[in-house]
């Protein structure tokens, strides 16, 4: 065929010979064929970022991308609207994206963990709602503290909030659990005993694990050092969180005797249970006797 248009019966065998000669240009290989089919074309081109370009660069230039394309496919004739987006420089962002993704899904997932456990020790929704707020506050700190240093929520910042969650949580549970506990009439006695009792392991265990952190400042490997900076900021604001944020809302509003307590409907419900399981034993005592007076007639 020499002429323009080629006519549909001979297209597609136009396009698989000429893919198949020797002089052909290098950016036609751009075309794509299935059995003998012209299935796809694929356009090259240079993009302005790179594999260690930011998150939110890379962010941005996929989503102006991906909306072009939409654009594009909407005005495009029937057949032809199947046209996508790709690169091998975004698919590490991608990759990115899904572990901040799981990072945040896993700050979820422990706000709730804490509010469960917390409300089960201590069945008081208020000191849940206390404990709860102030481990936020944790993660809250870190996260800021992170970005205000300048770092980027990327793979390796997002792996590492991931592992240093659980931390964060460890002793305002702690701080709770013993004010609940303490037996002290006021709220301010109580919040003073659970500093007493608490307050020196809590801030024992948060100096040894600081320290391990201090450690990996020495590492040159980029993981080891932000791991070991999330992990002494997670100690630092979990420690001052504990002693002067959740302690000092018991300590100004805090929850005394049965105040937003569920222990008196789980005393309530396990008493009357008792009360009925008495009720039987001793209608089951009354009538042994009888028993025997009507055997012993018999």
């Amino acid at each position: 065929v020499s002429r323009l248009p080629v006519p549909p019966d001979a297209f597609h065998p136009c396009v698989e010979e000429y893919l198949s000669s020797e002089d052909r240009y290098s950016w036609y290989m751009g075309m794509r064929t299935y059995r003998g089919r012209l299935v796809a074309l694929v356009a090259s081109y240079k993009v302005v970022i790179n594999f260690d370009s930011s998150y939110e660069e890379v962010r941005d230039t996929v989503d102006e991308w991906e909306g072009w394309m939409d654009t594009q496919n909407k005005g495009a004739p029937d057949g032809v609207r199947g046209g996508f987006f790709t690169s091998a420089r975004v698919h590490w962002w991608d990759t990115n994206r899904s572990m901040l993704l799981g990072a945040y899904y896993s700050i979820g997932a422990a706000l709730a963990v804490v509010f469960f456990v917390v409300l089960l020790a201590t069945l008081n929704p208020l000191t849940t709602v206390y404990a709860t707020v102030s481990v936020g506050t944790v993660l809250l700190l870190v996260i800021g503290t992170v970005l205000g240093m300048g770092w980027e929520l990327g793979f390796l910042e997002g792996i590492c909030f991931a592992i240093l969650i659980g931390l964060s949580c460890d002793f305002v549970l702690h701080m709770a659990h013993a004010y609940t506990s303490a037996d002290q009439p006021t709220r301010e006695l109580k919040s003073r005993d659970a500093l007493a009792r608490m307050g020196p392991p809590v801030f024992a265990a948060a100096m040894t694990t600081l320290s391990t952190g201090l450690v990996m400042f020495g590492c040159t490997f980029v993981f080891f050092f932000q791991f070991g900076a999330i992990l002494v900021l997670t100690m630092l604001y979990s420690i001052l969180t504990s002693l002067f944020f959740f302690l000092p809302l018991t300590n100004a509003a805090g929850p005394t005797g049965r105040c937003c307590s569920l222990a008196p409907l789980c005393t309530k419900g396990r008493a009357s249970g008792g009360a009925d399981k008495e009720a039987s034993t001793q209608q089951a005592r009354a009538a042994e006797p009888e028993t025997g007076q009507i055997r012993q007639s018999l």
